[in-house]
């Protein structure tokens, strides 16, 4: 079962793997990113970072649109940790018939064309645009860097 969804454009490092990690005990750790799953270099080097107790997998949007409803990741023998770069990930995910109940918003870095929202969270206009169709679809979305912050409704921002 998916246990936490983030939004984290560093994908997985230290703040996952043990602030989060730590306290979740997932069982698979679950990278959605086509760049990084087309190089296998990365895709080795993330699997060598797995935290103790964990697998790594990295997944194409596609594969992942697929083997997330797959008894391997929906049954209990399973806690995974869902990992993303961008909110669009998610929304194809959810538009997929991936079941989703909260996603928290980690870090998303400052460019040209982003918006500061919060101090760790900045977002073009057409991210804004994927955070609202998410939260339409019921989805829980907020942003908290570490579990010991508080967390912050993105409502207000979109």
């Amino acid at each position: 079962m998916i246990i936490f969804s983030r939004i984290d454009e560093r994908l997985l490092h230290g703040e996952i793997a043990m602030d989060w990690v730590g306290g979740l005990n997932p069982t698979r750790i679950v990278i959605i990113d086509d760049p990084t799953a087309a190089n296998p270099m990365f895709t080795r080097m993330f699997q060598s970072m797995a935290p103790r107790g964990c697998t790594v997998d990295v997944l194409s949007v596609k594969t992942a649109e697929e083997k997330l409803k797959t008894e391997e990741y929906t049954g209990s023998g399973c806690r995974a940790l869902l990992v993303a770069k961008v909110p669009s990930v998610y929304l194809a995910l959810l538009n997929a018939g991936v079941q989703i109940s909260s996603i928290n918003v980690g870090n998303m870095g400052t460019s040209r064309t982003r918006k500061r929202l919060l101090q760790y969270i900045w977002a073009t206009k057409e991210e804004l645009e994927d955070f609202r169709a998410i939260m339409d679809k019921g989805v829980e979305l907020y942003g908290q860097k570490v579990p010991r912050m508080e967390k912050t409704d993105m409502h207000k921002f979109v």
